[in-house]
């Protein structure tokens, strides 16, 4: 037991060493896979073969090395998960400060990205600092937004149909055009934003914060418009 937790180990070493650089999960995979197979029958074969003590020794030898690949093989299975997680995580991370740039086509192309993972609408921008991002005339209906920073943000003539904007901020945030149908702002704090012909019809407001913000010409949320 001892000697196969010391391979366990060692592998997992080597694998966690090098799963970054090169390729290595599936060779490891495939040629323990034949390994264990090579083993099982030779396994087979020595237990069918006779009862000498010779045959029983090496019975015992291949058995202990079918355990040991086995091992070996969920080891690998195990660190490629774990690496795996940890790349998206990373990945998430990356795309999340992309995504606050001012710069429109780094914007663009991070919601672009997060869209096609289908992150836009799973949580992954809940509470995201988003302070000062250019995302005008992103496409981020749907997108969940909850408790974001947006504050001083340009989402000019952004498509936010239903997106799920509650308890977010977006002070000073610029939302000119902006396409908010639908859309869940309970609680927001749009203090000072701009909202100039923003369309708001069946959004929700319950609690939103909206003093000094700019609602000319924008469609409230009963389809009527302010003047």
């Amino acid at each position: 037991m001892q000697r196969t937790m010391r391979w366990l180990r060692t592998i997992g070493h080597i694998v966690w060493a090098h799963l970054g650089s090169v390729p290595l999960f599936w060779p490891v995979v495939t040629f323990g896979s034949l390994a264990l197979a090579v083993a099982a029958l030779s396994y087979a074969a020595i237990c069918s073969g006779g009862q000498s003590v010779s045959a029983h020794l090496l019975g015992a030898f291949v058995g202990h090395l079918i355990v040991n690949l086995l091992g070996i093989l969920l080891a690998v299975l195990v660190i490629d998960r774990l690496y795996r997680q940890r790349l998206e995580q990373q990945e998430k991370r990356s795309l999340i400060e992309q995504m606050g740039s001012p710069r429109s086509e780094v914007t663009d192309e991070a919601v672009r990205k997060l869209r096609a993972r289908g992150w836009l609408t799973s949580g992954v921008l809940r509470n995201a600092w988003l302070r000062g991002a250019n995302l005008e005339g992103a496409q981020l209906a749907g997108a969940d937004l909850q408790g974001a920073d947006l504050q001083g943000a340009n989402l000019s003539w952004a498509n936010l149909q239903h997106a799920d904007l509650q308890n977010a901020n977006l002070q000073r945030a610029t939302l000119e055009r902006t396409d908010l149908r639908g859309a869940r702002l309970r609680g927001a704090d749009l203090q000072g934003a701009n909202l100039w012909r923003a369309n708001l019809q069946y959004a929700s407001l319950d609690g939103a914060r909206l003093q000094n913000a700019n609602l000319q010409e924008a469609i409230m949320p009963d389809g009527s418009t302010r003047r």
